[in-house]
């Protein structure tokens, strides 16, 4: 049996995937000649072909994806360089988990999550909706941009707005769209945030889910009703161009 490996497996990866961890296992694959190169890049045909060579070498189940079991084995060859990045990828991994887990708290308690009466949100307003969160403590009442700040602070992430979470300066969409980085709809993860409507930014949503890249899952918070999971294509009518991507800045 192999060794347990050191660094639990983040998350299972296959053909189409890409990222450090993916990186990490190019790496000890080209070590032992399963891949022709070890380039940053994606889990492509020719890293599947090595993956199903060396599963296979290794008597085990020829899935042409990494998972536990795969992993196990293939931890070993793995160079420090490539441990670091699969450390790396790990923790910005699990950050992203604890977002997924905040949103599907707030839309399992959606009656008691309420967006307030009044637009205009006061910085010790702010303060009280994102310790609560942090608490869990329900009822909470917060807007569109207080939901994504709290989404972050719940799980120890970044602050999307530069404020220290309301604590210098305003948490509005359009501290949201001058403190992250712009990205692409395909470079969308879990944990992210967007962003509809013309400058300052009308709404904010946080990333679900981006089982289809096209149109990721968001959990978006609203007027009429409280968080509730709904995809792109179906959010962005409901809102005046453009849509902005915006990372949540996890490193």
């Amino acid at each position: 049996m192999p060794e347990e490996p050191l660094i639990p497996l983040p998350r299972i990866v296959g053909e189409g995937d890409s990222g450090l961890d993916v990186f990490a296992y190019r790496r000890a694959l080209k070590s032992l000649g399963f891949v022709p190169h070890a380039k940053r890049g994606g889990f492509e045909k020719t890293m599947l072909e090595g993956v199903i060579a060396f599963q296979k070498q290794a008597n085990s189940t020829q899935t042409g994806s990494i998972g536990r079991r795969t992993y196990a084995i293939l931890f070993r060859p793995i160079d420090a360089f490539g441990r670091s990045q699969l450390a790396s990828f790990a923790r910005r991994q699990k950050i992203r988990d604890k977002m997924v887990a905040e949103q599907q708290w707030a839309i399992a308690n959606s009656d008691r999550i309420h967006y307030p009466a009044d637009d205009i949100r006061t910085p010790d307003e702010t303060a009280t909706a994102v310790e609560k969160w942090r608490n869990h403590d329900l009822p909470i009442t917060l807007d569109c941009s207080e939901f994504a700040a709290c989404i972050a602070a719940g799980a120890d992430a970044p602050d999307p707005t530069g404020t220290t979470f309301g604590g210098h300066g305003p948490v509005n969409t359009g501290t949201m769209l001058s403190h992250c980085a712009e990205i692409e709809l395909h470079e969308l993860k879990p944990g992210d945030y967007v962003v509809l409507g013309p400058d300052p930014g009308k709404h904010a949503c946080v990333v679900l889910s981006v089982d289809d890249p096209g149109n990721p899952i968001l959990t978006s918070h609203g007027q009429e009703k409280g968080p509730l999971s709904i995809a792109l294509k179906d959010e962005s009518p409901a809102h005046p161009p453009p849509v902005r991507f915006l990372s949540a800045g996890i490193k």
